[in-house]
């Protein structure tokens, strides 16, 4: 019976394989081609980032942050480093969205918003040897079962 079973979670499996491996594609190759627009601080780009009311040095910023991001997003294992990637990528895509709002451009406010949209795809659907959070409950579960095997030491 449970051959059955597994039978029915490989289609399910390989789903979410493609669509996290669609999802980081995408987010890895427009963070990289954004980074590069950042550190060279291309004309067109650059004048978003002046109607929006930043300092061009803010390019800079962004640009070394997003090169670290697809770093950590593409290199294995890691869980704790792509937690923070996929962190800054949501609060510079979010605040970006925001930016264009506030400054009465709401239809510029759409890239960034579709950017997060399959950003939060690549997070939910992301395998669990790349997440925090098994990573984290493995840990518990180990130490768990050592302190209670010390517990059971000391009675």
């Amino acid at each position: 019976m449970s051959g059955i079973n597994n039978l029915d979670d490989k289609p399910r499996h390989r789903y979410r394989a493609i669509i996290y491996w669609t999802s980081t594609g995408i987010i890895v190759l427009q963070t990289a081609a954004a980074a590069v627009l950042d550190l060279w601080q291309e004309p067109g780009f650059a004048q978003v980032i002046t109607d929006l009311g930043y300092p061009l040095y803010v390019m800079t910023i962004l640009g070394v942050w997003r090169v670290l991001a697809v770093i950590a997003l593409v290199i294995p294992q890691q869980p704790v480093l792509k937690e923070w990637a996929y962190a800054g990528l949501f609060f510079s895509s979010t605040g970006a969205a925001a930016s264009h709002f506030i400054m009465n451009n709401p239809s510029e406010a759409l890239y960034p918003l579709a950017f997060t949209l399959i950003l939060v795809l690549s997070w939910c659907f992301r395998p669990d040897s790349r997440a925090l959070f098994s990573q984290l409950k493995n840990i518990q579960r180990l130490s768990g079962s050592q302190e209670a095997h010390q517990f059971k030491k000391s009675k």
